[in-house]
């Protein structure tokens, strides 16, 4: 599945055929379009150019409010879980899937991006904190 974040109705269709009967810790467009502007804001923050960032990818809960977080490790709750992947101008949902969610478990947004992009965020962070490399 490939579908353009700006696609609101294929989205909504491809969150109601993974979360079935769910009624609770759902997701919506909404939450899919929340977790690329987060992820888009790191790379920002990372200093990589919009036309390097083709191919980084990241992951993302539905809305959970932390006080709703398991308290047990012996049961958990069943959540939706989303990955998105950035094409070469916008974000596009390629795969939506309900896990269950222990104690413990991180419900952070999951930024994952390759070698070139990260020699990018490195150049940015040097030139931020002025600090030269050399062999020695």
């Amino acid at each position: 599945m490939k579908i353009n974040i700006n696609n609101e109705t294929r989205i909504s269709e491809a969150l109601r055929a993974a979360q079935g009967m769910a009624r609770a810790r759902i997701a919506t467009s909404s939450c899919v379009v929340e977790i690329a502007k987060e992820l888009e804001s790191r790379l920002d923050s990372l200093g990589i150019p919009k036309c390097h960032r083709k191919g980084a990818h990241g992951s993302g809960w539905a809305h959970i409010p932390r006080y709703e977080a398991p308290v047990t490790n012996k049961w958990g709750y069943a959540t939706t879980r989303i990955h998105i992947a950035r094409g070469a101008k916008d974000w596009f949902l390629v795969n939506v899937e309900r896990q269950k969610l222990y104690r413990g478990t991180s419900l952070d947004e999951k930024l994952i991006i390759f070698q070139k992009q990260l020699t990018h965020a490195i150049r940015t962070l040097l030139r931020i904190h002025k600090c030269i490399v050399t062999d020695e």
